[in-house]
């Protein structure tokens, strides 16, 4: 399965020596995958275009994209679907069209113990949409999301 490990060493949530770990921990299943931890990147996803400096969230009074998003030179979404698919196709506009998943329908034991919220959103391009057959899926968990839908919709996009 591939794998994708990315910090920035502005991130207050999640220590670069815990993804360090991580990768020992993977390559137990003789899974190195790939890792990026040299960005100055906040906890945030990292761009290589954009007004949000590099570490920008790790000052105080940034402003809340800039908590979503940094501009680190680096392309987190491209080189992950690169590494993943092969060759994909240049980044376009995104249509904002979200569907709503009930998360909880697919746990195996629904009264159970979990911190999945009720509903999930996925993104489906229109080229999918067309011919769902040519596209893959491909499934992000991030637990630090906020519990507000608009903000939530702020960092997926």
């Amino acid at each position: 399965m591939p794998v994708l490990l990315f910090n920035g060493y502005n991130d207050w949530m999640v220590y670069t020596k815990a993804m360090e770990e991580l990768q020992k921990q993977l390559r137990v299943f003789k899974n190195d995958g790939y890792s990026n931890f040299t960005t100055g990147a906040a906890h945030v996803w990292s761009l290589d275009s954009g007004t949000c400096k590099c570490g920008e969230c790790a000052i105080k009074n940034s402003t809340p994209e800039c908590c979503n998003v940094n501009n680190c030179g680096y392309d987190l979404s491209g080189d992950l679907f690169g590494r993943f698919y092969g060759k994909v196709a240049a980044p376009g506009t995104a249509q904002d069209k979200y569907y709503w998943v009930n998360q909880l329908e697919y746990l195996p034991n629904r009264s159970g113990q979990h911190q999945l919220e009720e509903y999930g959103f996925a993104y489906v391009p229109t080229g999918c949409e067309a011919d769902p057959d040519s596209c893959k899926v491909h499934v992000h968990y991030h637990g630090c999301m906020n519990r507000n839908w608009t903000e939530r919709l702020r960092w997926s996009n």
